[in-house]
C-alpha cells in the first residue's frame, strides 16, 4: 500500500513570514535604537536626537533669559538718577575740597574751574554707578601762592594705600580707599573711565593747569560704601 504524506499547508507558510518578519522588526529596532533614531513613544525614553532637540531649545530658552535680565538691568541703571560729587575730602591730609562738574572738555573753561575747585572731569563716572570717577587739582612746589585752590592736591604724593578718600553729595558720603599711587610724565597718563561690570573706581590727579605737560601723581582708590552723613541720620 502506498504511503501518502500530508501536503504542508498555507498556515505553516505564513507562520514562517510572522517570525521572519518578526525578527527583522526586532534587529531594526535595536539598530536604530542604538543609532539614536528610536522615538521615545517605543521603547519610553527619548531618542538621542529628541534629547538634542531639547538641549537645543533649553540653551535658546536659558540664553533669551539671560539676555532679558541684562536689557533689565541696563535699563535700570539707565533709569537711576545721575549724583554728581559736591565735596572731596581726605582725612589722612587734612584736605576737605568743593568739587565742581562743568558739562565742558573746554581747556580754557577747565582751567577756570579750577580757580575755585576740584575738577570731575565731564564723562568721567558718577556716584553710585560702575565707572571710573576722574578728578584733578592743582599742585605748586610756590609757597608764595595766595589761592589755597593752586594748593588742593599737594599732599596727594603723601597718600598711603587704605587712606580713605570721601565723595559729599546729598547727605550721603560715598567712601574709597587708596588703592594705589604713582608719579607719571604727563604723556604718560591715560584715564579709562570705564570699568568692568561692577567695579566703582576714583582716580585723582594733579596738575599745574589742564592740559599743561608737567608730571602727575595718580591716585587710584576703590570703592567701599556708601552712608548717610551724621546730619542725615
Amino acid at each position: 500500500m502506498r504511503e501518502v504524506k500530508p501536503k504542508r499547508g498555507s498556515g505553516d507558510g505564513i507562520f514562517l513570514h510572522i517570525v521572519v518578519m518578526a525578527w527583522v522588526f526586532v534587529i531594526s529596532l535595536a539598530v536604530l535604537n542604538f543609532t539614536g533614531f528610536v522615538p521615545y513613544y517605543i521603547d519610553g525614553t527619548p531618542s538621542n536626537a529628541v534629547k538634542a532637540e531639547a538641549a537645543k531649545r533649553d540653551a535658546e530658552l536659558k540664553k533669551q533669559e539671560e539676555e532679558r535680565k541684562k536689557q533689565e538691568e541696563s535699563n535700570n541703571i539707565a533709569s537711576q538718577p545721575v549724583i554728581l560729587p559736591m565735596q572731596l575730602e581726605i582725612p589722612s591730609v587734612g584736605k576737605i575740597l568743593p568739587v565742581s562738574n562743568p558739562n565742558t572738555t573746554d581747556i580754557d573753561a577747565l582751567d577756570r574751574e579750577l580757580l575755585t575747585s576740584v575738577v570731575r572731569y565731564p564723562g568721567s563716572g558718577t556716584l553710585g554707578k560702575d565707572g571710573n570717577m576722574f578728578i584733578f587739582g592743582h599742585s605748586t612746589a610756590y609757597k608764595t601762592v595766595r589761592n589755597p585752590m593752586f594748593k588742593a592736591f599737594n599732599d596727594l604724593k603723601d597718600l598711603e594705600e587704605g587712606n580713605v578718600i570721601k565723595l559729599i553729595s546729598n547727605g550721603r558720603e560715598y567712601v574709597y580707599a587708596v588703592s594705589g599711587k604713582k608719579h607719571e610724565k604727563a604723556s604718560n597718563v591715560t584715564v579709562e573711565f570705564g570699568t568692568e561690570p561692577g567695579v566703582k573706581r576714583l582716580t585723582l590727579s594733579t596738575c599745574d593747569s589742564f592740559g599743561a605737560k608737567s608730571d602727575r601723581w595718580i591716585i587710584t582708590a576703590d570703592f567701599v560704601g556708601s552712608y548717610a552723613t551724621d546730619s542725615q541720620e
